[in-house]
């Protein structure tokens, strides 16, 4: 009994001129759009979820997750830029979000604009200072820009906060010993 009852609670009839309409109250939701697509991502189904971020960012263009997941969406299709505007957006909106720091670094990274994802790197690390994954790929960022010292120095931290990288840190051994 519970079950058809909580099921009759999300159900509206809505009068439409002489007739009665039943309409799903959370089909038109940004809430309900944004989970819809959150579940066809974690199927790996990017492209199908897409719809349904637009829409949950049309039903709420202040929805901070909406703009982050539509981005980490777009990141997965390779659509960079589309990505790095989501991120800026779902920043905009929630400045502390150090997983959206992360994957615009990423995008940037990708997009070979290494000193922005230095800085965005950066800002996930102050903002979570021991997010391990961060300071391996700003390490791996700084090893492209040449500054080995600073490589070595994030893939040390990664290691000290449980993402050890044996090939990383035996040629920061290598490099000291050779001085």
């Amino acid at each position: 009994m519970r079950k058809v009852l909580s099921t009759l609670s999300i159900i509206i009839p809505i009068a439409i001129g002489s007739q009665l309409s039943i309409v799903n109250s959370f089909a038109q939701t940004a809430e309900y759009q944004y989970n819809r697509g959150n579940y066809l991502a974690s199927t790996g189904s990017y492209s199908e979820a897409m719809p349904y971020y637009d829409e949950a960012i049309k039903l709420d263009p202040k929805m901070p997750e909406a703009w982050f997941s539509r981005g980490e969406a777009k990141y997965r299709l390779a659509d960079y830029r589309g990505a790095i505007a989501d991120f800026s957006k779902a920043l905009a909106l929630k400045p502390n979000d150090k997983d959206a720091f992360f994957f615009r670094a990423s995008c940037n990274s990708k997009l070979a604009d290494l000193n922005s994802s230095i800085i965005d790197y950066s800002q996930a690390i102050a903002l979570s200072p021991d997010f391990a994954q961060a300071y391996v790929n700003r390490g791996n960022v700084k090893y492209k820009l040449n500054d080995k010292e600073g490589a070595c120095q994030d893939w040390e931290n990664a290691v000290k906060f449980g993402l050890p990288n044996d090939n990383n840190i035996s040629f920061c051994k290598a490099m000291t010993a050779s001085r």
